[in-house]
């Protein structure tokens, strides 16, 4: 996360939910917040399946619900 890695889609997907702007340092393992994932990104693909993208860095969702991504 601190090398500001890139996060592309495995395979071609609808954003269903996203969550950003939780600190993404919990030291705790109790922190609120994306339910349990903190910052992420969650698609659906066109078989019905899903993934999730998480722990990302505060402030960098960079799409919103609806968008496809490939």
């Amino acid at each position: 996360m601190d090398a500001g890695r890139d996060i592309v889609a495995s395979a071609d997907g609808t954003v269903v939910t996203t969550n950003d702007g939780v600190d993404d340092r919990c030291t705790t393992g109790n922190c609120a917040g994306g339910s349990g994932f903190g910052n992420f990104v969650k698609l659906q693909h066109a078989d019905g399946s899903f993934t999730t993208y998480a722990h990302m860095k505060k402030f960098t969702v960079a799409v919103a619900v609806g968008d496809v991504v490939s």
